[in-house]
């Protein structure tokens, strides 16, 4: 059976963990946890049975609720066709390739992938992940509502075989689902199954979390998961702020750092360079921080959509809190502006506070 693993069921360890932590253990790979990953690109991984490869998963900030992996497929091979009752968003780390996505009994979608590229894949559609090099293995970062599905249904079998077909969000018929043009839905929205490359997606400006930002959120694939492109500014840092754990955000360009912290307490600092992934925990303050003369580009995997009830603006604004410039420990601004101009840099000057 799909629910035990060396004759011990999940049930005989209930009382000790919950049924994802189970579940992780039995898939036999390393599980990097905290906060902070230095390098996706080279994370180490392990053999992977279930995928037939190698990989690792990524569950950040002491949450089960969402999380994420990193699986890599060797040079002329693929992984393990699946299914599953979670949402999977899939970002291309490195390498080329193609992935296939079928509802039962039908003829594959094929749509082919380089690095940079982000698709999503539709709810419980079986799809399969190809290497397009005879040389090179490809490696990608799946974002995934997996602890959630697991952790709700107790049942492997229920989550990966489920013969359910979600007709309203993928059907084969629908040729050009992967590769038809999107186009805007909403303030700073973009609706697409297919970005060829998330470096040169154009983003749309957005001031009011610092100054000269640029953001655009995804809706993907009919899904409630969403993410999210943000962009600081050269010589600039967004707004303190917080929302429930989550979040995992990945650098895609650039460098500065994260500063992480509870209202009134110490903070902790996280170095940001391509191939970092940050997360805070649960309503814990934090910082982007760009004290160079690039900008600093992030890819965010969080909340929901905002076409389906979440979102700056939406049900998950109620949710974040931002901690104002004025309002913000003044050492904060002192230690950037002192690190730009060891550089030979004029930073951007935050608000100061109103004198009464």
């Amino acid at each position: 059976m799909a629910q035990t693993t060396t004759g011990t069921s999940w049930r005989d360890n209930a009382v000790r963990q919950s049924y994802y932590d189970w579940f992780l253990e039995k898939e036999g790979i390393p599980v990097y946890r905290g906060n902070y990953v230095e390098n996706v690109y080279t994370l180490p991984l392990g053999d992977w049975k279930r995928l037939g490869s190698r990989g690792a998963y990524i569950n950040l900030a002491n949450q089960q609720q969402t999380d994420g992996y990193v699986v890599e497929i060797p040079p002329g091979s693929a992984l393990n066709p699946e299914r599953h009752l979670f949402e999977k968003i899939v970002y291309v780390l490195s390498g080329t390739g193609l992935t296939q996505v079928w509802q039962p009994n039908e003829e594959p979608h094929t749509f082919e992938w380089t690095a940079g590229a982000l698709f999503a894949i539709p709810l419980n559609a079986h799809h399969r992940f190809f290497n397009g090099s005879g040389s090179e293995p490809a490696r990608l970062l799946a974002a995934t509502t997996a602890p959630r599905a697991l952790n709700q249904y107790h049942s492997e079998d229920f989550v990966f075989d489920n013969p359910w077909v979600f007709h309203d969000r993928f059907r084969t018929d629908d040729r050009d689902y992967f590769s038809r043009p999107g186009h805007s839905w909403g303030v700073r929205s973009w609706e697409t199954n297919f970005v060829r490359n998330v470096n040169e997606f154009l983003l749309d400006q957005w001031n009011e979390k610092g100054a000269g930002a640029h953001h655009m959120r995804f809706v993907m694939a009919e899904g409630a998961y969403g993410c999210h492109i943000h962009e600081l500014a050269p010589v600039t840092y967004v707004q303190a702020h917080r929302h429930q754990a989550g979040a995992m955000i990945l650098v895609l360009s650039g460098s500065g750092y994260e500063l992480m912290f509870k209202a009134g307490g110490p903070r902790e600092r996280f170095e940001l360079r391509p191939g970092a992934i940050i997360s805070p925990g649960n309503m814990i303050y934090h910082q982007h921080v760009n004290p160079n003369p690039e900008p600093l580009r992030q890819l965010a995997f969080r909340g929901g959509t905002s076409m389906y009830g979440a979102g700056e603006g939406g049900a998950e604004a109620h949710m974040a809190e931002l901690l104002k410039y004025e309002l913000e420990d003044p050492a904060i601004r002192e230690a950037f502006y002192a690190e730009c101009r060891a550089k030979g840099l004029d930073p951007v000057l935050m608000p100061l506070p109103q004198r009464g």
